[in-house]
């Protein structure tokens, strides 16, 4: 138990408030250079494609 939520803290660490810093890093100091701010929002379109993917294979192999 203990170590479950020790897991998804560091997921939503690592996971998402690093990479929402970076990206908010990236875009504020808009200098011009789009390779570090295509990957972030490379980035967030996969985070958003495994979400999606996550919750239709939960739902599909919940039904099975």
């Amino acid at each position: 138990m203990l170590g479950d939520f020790i897991i998804r803290c560091l997921i939503l660490i690592l996971g998402y408030a690093y990479p929402g810093f970076e990206c908010y890093k990236s875009v504020e100091q808009n200098r011009g250079d789009n390779g570090e701010l295509r990957f972030w929002c490379q980035y967030w379109v996969i985070v958003a494609l495994f979400t999606v993917l996550e919750n239709f294979t939960d739902a599909v192999i919940g039904w099975w």
